[in-house]
């Protein structure tokens, strides 16, 4: 392991919401693309349905004469105006990005207004199309395509023609659908959820809490994490995937190819007086085979809560759910309130069930959000606590193993003091101060038990996916503590 950890900071850096393109996401640019075009050139259906008309005799050659102005003002009409209204509606995006979560993001690092969006459409699309029709015919229009997409895809940033002359470029979102900028009224009594923070924190350098493909909720490989670490200037992570350290050794050799500092990690569910309690171990021997006996634990474990789970809500909903559907592609045996949430809601089958009517009326993220708030949130009719080992048995595993305790998600237990100060006197050798789910109070809080107990202090994004609305370095942690943390990393190397 390197001893030497360099500080990297980054000129600008993309909002949380938002993502630089990848390989990955080469298709899907294709199929947004071709979907813009087919919507430009949706016109022409009617004129292959005349000409077949013309064709069969139903109609007479002079119907070809009659489409072509029909067709020529309607293509008219959906080159210029109707991709330039769907951007007026979803502020800012054609109906091919819509669909396929892409949108135009200016140099300066912010969003590209609708005026700027308008003239992408109008200056890359619309104009060329037209003019070089008129005067290449469709050979033009094909060489400028390819033209478009071999700067796509030399260039680094991924920009086309227009994108050099507007200074913009395309990014990945987060989904953003019509519905959800309106208010939706139900007859659902919905919570306020307080905001973490409104306080805007820069991306951090240091990120100890994060979650590869490994786990059941992460979404990439360990190789793409580290790609994402060098491109956001992050020079020392930890990947603590839930009950599972396979994903140490491969980091291990990634973190010499990209230079990055890498501190191997696990995350273990622990019980204390029927409460779960989330420890991280850091500095693990992750050869050592007793973690190969919590995960296939942890696996029989995940399947019990998930079946119980499942049972909960059937009974609630009145319904049947086919469990070993969910379960047969699922390597973690692992089915989730939200991946139940998502299934009955996305599904016919679910249609006259009278439990989840209101819903149905609410846009999809929200609707999961409350259902999982109402239904699966600790203390709520269908909350199963997955069955974990006694905190005093994960602490000695992660003793024996030559690791560091870390209780992570400490603010849950900061409404009860005593309990906190039990979990603490166990052993726990730091605590997860900064993280992004936390607002500043909750921070402080923290904090000053890490200080008095003269404890460890870490902070971690908690990133698993760009869907989930985080991103890696996002950890809330200020400049002055991030080097404290990388002191006492430096000490146990």
């Amino acid at each position: 392991m390197r001893r030497n950890i360099k500080s990297k900071t980054k000129e600008s850096r993309t909002p949380s919401n938002v993502a630089y393109l990848q390989r990955k996401d080469y298709w899907d640019c294709f199929l947004s693309f071709a979907l813009d075009v087919s919507v430009m050139l949706s016109p022409m259906m009617l004129w292959n349905l005349i000409l077949l008309a013309v064709l069969g005799s139903l109609l007479s050659v002079t119907a070809i004469f009659i489409a072509n102005i029909i067709v020529g003002v309607l293509m008219g009409l959906s080159i210029f105006f109707f991709n330039s209204s769907i951007i007026k509606k979803t502020k800012g995006r054609t109906f091919g990005m819509y669909q396929f979560g892409f949108a135009i993001m200016r140099e300066n690092g912010k969003r590209a207004s609708q005026k700027v969006c308008l003239m992408h459409e109008v200056l890359g699309n619309a104009i060329p199309f037209v003019v070089l029709m008129i005067f290449t015919n469709v050979i033009g229009v094909f060489v400028y395509w390819a033209l478009n997409g071999i700067v796509f895809l030399v260039d680094k940033k991924h920009r086309n023609l227009i994108d050099f002359l507007l200074r913009t470029y395309l990014i990945r979102v987060e989904a953003e659908t019509i519905e959800s900028k309106q208010e939706v009224k139900a007859p659902v009594t919905e919570k306020k959820v307080e905001s973490v923070s409104k306080v805007s924190y820069p991306r951090n350098h240091i990120d100890l809490r994060v979650r590869s493909n490994f786990s059941a909720n992460g979404e990439y490989n360990v190789e793409e994490i580290f790609q994402m670490a060098a491109k956001e200037g992050i020079h020392t992570i930890s990947i603590t995937d839930w009950n599972s350290v396979k994903a140490n050794a491969l980091a291990v050799n990634m973190s010499k190819l990209y230079n990055i500092n890498y501190v191997p990690g696990i995350e273990i569910g622990a019980e204390y007086k029927g409460r779960r309690v989330r420890v991280l171990g850091y500095f693990i021997d992750y050869k050592n085979d007793i973690f190969t006996t919590i995960e296939n634990n942890g696996l029989v474990n995940e399947r019990n809560a998930s079946l119980e789970r499942v049972r909960r809500f059937e009974k609630i909903l009145g319904v049947q759910i086919p469990v070993e559907r969910l379960l047969h592609t699922n390597r973690f045996q692992r089915i989730s309130g939200r991946l139940l949430v998502r299934h009955v809601l996305n599904s016919s089958l679910y249609d006259e069930c009278e439990v989840l009517k209101p819903y149905r009326k609410m846009e999809m993220n929200k609707a999961v959000e409350i259902l999982c708030q109402e239904y699966f949130a600790y203390g709520k009719p269908c909350y199963v606590m997955m069955k974990c080992p006694p905190l005093q048995d994960v602490l000695d595993v992660i003793s024996l193993t030559n690791g560091v305790a870390v209780l992570a998600d400490g603010a849950d237990f900061l409404h009860d003091e005593e309990l906190m100060k039990d979990i603490l006197s166990h052993g726990i050798e730091g605590i997860e101060v900064f993280q992004s789910a936390y607002n500043k109070k909750q921070m402080a809080d923290l904090l000053r038990y890490a200080q008095k107990d003269k404890l460890l202090i870490t902070c971690g994004s908690g990133f698993t996916s760009r869907k989930q609305g985080n991103e890696l370095g996002d950890c809330h942690c200020p400049e002055e503590a991030e080097s404290l943390i990388i002191s006492l990393i430096r000490a146990k190397m």
